[in-house]
């Protein structure tokens, strides 16, 4: 998330599959630590969720927990994922009631996160080499890329739209067998120690009109390994961590 001016000038010589992985890179903000808060609207009520996101980069994989802080009845409740290229990784859930780690299946991946617009498989927006991709708009400012998933049973087509000066996805549209299902826009971006920080995004489900606004609050980047611990995305890890 560097070096813009070089990325946008070797622009021309991207191809989709190039422009789309570094735009769903881009969104996660390796070694940082966040706090973000979630607020889901739907029929003009609204839920308030807040929650501590660490991201460790690794090798080729990209570490994330998630520890809930708000509200009191979920406060203390962790979900662990470990990211890998071309792959749906499960995940584990720590319930602090039962003091238990729970191992998710692929399939739940695909189900809403807390309630939310959004699920876990849309934090992993990886690209598999089965999708079919395709630019299909260019303008000064951004590419529209249209991907159609090989291996994805709950998308039938995404077509995002992506900031050339940023490298973030602006907006994804989302698309099922029945037709279009959800938009995610960014909201607010922002430079951090000289990255792009997409500061707010929002979910937008089709189907029911709820919302679902994802804000960081407070953000560190560039975080020491030693804060964001591996023992952290272990089961010993998350329950040592309530």
């Amino acid at each position: 998330m560097i070096l813009f001016a070089t990325l946008f000038g070797l622009a021309i010589a991207q191809t989709p599959r190039q422009i789309l992985q570094k735009a769903f890179d881009s969104q996660q903000i390796d070694n940082s630590i966040q706090t973000v808060e979630m607020i889901q609207t739907r029929n003009n009520a609204q839920l308030l969720r807040q929650f501590e996101l660490k991201l460790r980069k690794e090798s080729n994989a990209l570490y994330a927990h998630t520890r809930f802080t708000k509200p009191v009845e979920i406060a203390g409740m962790q979900l662990v994922r470990i990211d890998t290229p071309s792959k749906a990784d499960p995940a584990m859930i720590y319930l602090p009631a039962l003091n238990a780690v729970q191992k998710t299946t692929v399939s739940q991946l695909n189900k809403p996160f807390m309630g939310s617009d959004f699920s876990i498989a849309d934090f992993e927006m990886n690209i598999s080499d089965s999708d079919q991709l395709d630019l299909i708009e260019e303008t000064a400012s951004s590419w529209k890329i249209q991907s159609i998933p090989g291996n994805n049973d709950l998308y039938q087509k995404l077509v995002a739209l992506i900031d050339k000066k940023s490298m973030l996805p602006l907006e994804v549209e989302y698309f099922d067998d029945t037709g279009h299902l959800k938009t995610l826009e960014i909201d607010d971006v922002q430079q951090r120690e000289g990255q792009f920080v997409p500061m707010q995004s929002t979910m937008t489900n089709h189907r029911n009109g709820s919302t679902t606004r994802l804000r960081i609050i407070d953000i560190e980047i560039n975080v020491s390994k030693d804060r964001i611990p591996l023992e952290l995305f272990t089961e010993e890890g998350m329950k040592r961590e309530r």
